[in-house]
């Protein structure tokens, strides 16, 4: 009787793990057959007294690839570290560890720390300089990310400056 308890909760596990994919979608569906499969070999095996246990057992094979199917296509979360805080652009292989990092959709701050908050605590880091490495969050402990500094070669070209608009070249 442990395994009917055991077997469904291992199944949404591996559902839930395998979300939006095709395997965790095939995985429901295996299950809830091999529920149904395996049923009539109980009832060989046991003859009659597994006769009352049936429905029961089909009832199961429902639930588990109905609960099973609902978790295979829950969304993911979206990384959070790997997308723009402002315009949820998608960040992945940029480098976002730079003093000054800015997003390429947007232009906005994607430094990591340019919150000034702790990820986990949402404590404050102003007092904190993130350049030096192994610093921890004084609050809850949790590793906090290093920043590189710019070198002068990547520091971003300076806006040119609007020509100054001399007062004889306006019409009257």
């Amino acid at each position: 009787m442990i395994i009917a308890a055991i077997f469904p909760i291992f199944i949404w596990f591996l559902c839930y793990r395998f979300r939006r994919s095709a395997i965790g979608i095939t995985i429901p569906f295996a299950a809830g057959a091999l529920v149904m499969i395996l049923s009539p070999l109980l009832k060989a095996f046991l003859l009659r007294s597994a006769e009352p246990l049936l429905p029961l057992i089909y009832a199961e094979a429902v639930l588990i690839t109905g609960v099973g199917l609902w978790l295979a296509t829950m969304p993911r979360k979206k990384d959070r570290d790997r997308s723009c805080r402002h315009c949820e652009y998608d960040l992945t292989g940029l480098d976002i560890n730079v003093e000054g990092a800015r997003c390429p959709e947007c232009g906005g701050d994607i430094t990591p720390a340019s919150t000034h908050t702790c990820v986990t605590c949402s404590a404050s880091l102003h007092a904190l300089d993130l350049t030096i490495p192994g610093q921890r969050c004084k609050k809850c402990g949790t590793m906090l990310p290093v920043l590189r500094r710019r070198r002068p070669s990547e520091q971003p070209p300076a806006a040119p400056q609007p020509a100054p608009v001399s007062t004889a070249d306006q019409r009257p």
